[in-house]
């Protein structure tokens, strides 16, 4: 069977949270940079699927606009409040995870109880059980790979068995760098340069609706193996020059 183990990114792949704090940036930052549309575009895109308040910090302090701890203080309350009251189910998540085959855990730069809070949101408790997994646990968040390299370690599989399913440039990165194939999923909401970043970093495949992923797991799987088919006494793998 492949893959024998499907690991999901949390926030912009389980829940829609990336949306909602995209949402209390972008009138948050024009608060702090009226007029500067296209910089707070920037930033926003920036921190899309990481861990915000630092990222915007060091961006306005590029930017000479030096904010108080108050109000970082402040965003990250508006940012958590938003996404506990907001952030729903990704469309199709709940049909996905359960029509792709494999075991199924989640890795997040997320402090574990959000993430435990998050599947339960979904209803998939019964799906991914205890196979939850939290960057804190590592001490590092994607694109470190650490995360997804004690998830997989954890679940005994091997990297290349696996498949991560991802949203943002780091998670690509991350699942990449522990050897996880990787399905980006773009929806619509996203920046439109995004397919393409998250190709270059690494995604075997890019989908624009989580209703998609069964499918692109079956494409993937039937790739992998028409490579690894022998051919004349040779690994077809081996034979290819380019």
């Amino acid at each position: 069977m492949w893959p024998e183990a499907v690991f999901f990114d949390c926030d912009g792949v389980l829940v829609d949270s990336d949306a909602v704090i995209a949402d209390v940036l972008t009138r948050k930052l024009g608060d702090a940079l009226s007029g500067r549309e296209d910089r707070i575009r920037e930033i926003v895109d920036l921190a899309w699927g990481q861990h915000a308040v630092p990222l915007v910090a060091d961006a306005l302090g590029e930017l000479g606009h030096a904010v108080s701890a108050a109000w970082l203080a402040d965003l990250d309350a508006a940012l958590d409040a938003a996404t506990e009251a907001r952030a729903a189910p990704v469309e199709g998540i709940a049909v996905a995870a359960r029509a792709v085959p494999g075991r199924k855990a989640v890795v997040s730069n997320a402090p574990l109880a959000w993430i435990a809070a998050m599947v339960a949101r979904t209803g998939l408790d019964d799906v991914f059980e205890d196979r939850l997994f939290s960057a804190e646990a590592v001490g590092s968040e994607k694109p470190d790979p650490a995360v997804y390299r004690h998830a997989v370690e954890s679940l005994g599989v091997a990297a290349e068995r696996g498949v991560a399913v991802e949203d943002s440039v780091a998670g690509v990165v991350a699942a990449t760098r522990a050897g996880l194939h990787v399905i980006a999923l773009a929806r619509s909401c996203v920046p439109a340069q995004r397919m393409e970043q998250l190709r270059h970093a690494g995604a075997s495949r890019v989908i624009t609706a989580m209703s998609g992923l069964p499918s692109a797991i079956r494409s993937l799987a039937s790739e992998l193996s028409a490579e690894a088919r022998p051919i004349g006494g040779l690994c077809a793998t081996r034979i290819r020059r380019g």
